[in-house]
């Protein structure tokens, strides 16, 4: 390596342009390759989902798991408002409440 830094060092400006004019044009070649061969792979992907009729990242849930979902969003609503009542009318801030939450969460439950 110090031979070659002495090298370098004793060759023109000029040669030592030039090799590193080779040396950029080198790496940048090897980066259009690259960017080359991930452009290709995801056509492929997008080529391939269009062949199987749906896009690669889905899922499909049974009418069972569907219908579950629809009813804990309806259930999480209807809490929703609950505690929005509460908090409006004062009921959700009481001693007694927050003195439960706090042994709760202190006794780890």
């Amino acid at each position: 390596m110090e031979l070659r830094n002495n090298q370098q060092a004793d060759m023109p400006p000029a040669n030592r342009y030039a090799e590193l004019r080779q040396v950029t044009e080198t790496r940048n070649a090897e980066l259009r390759e690259t960017v080359e061969r991930v452009r290709e792979s995801a056509a492929q992907r997008r080529e391939q989902a269009e062949r199987l009729g749906r896009a690669i990242d889905s899922i499909e849930l049974s009418d069972a798991a569907s219908s579950a979902t629809e009813a804990a969003a309806l259930d999480r609503e209807e809490r929703v408002e609950q505690l929005r009542a509460a908090s409006q009318d004062g009921s959700l801030f009481d001693r007694d409440r927050l003195a439960r939450a706090a042994e709760r969460l202190l006794s780890g439950d």
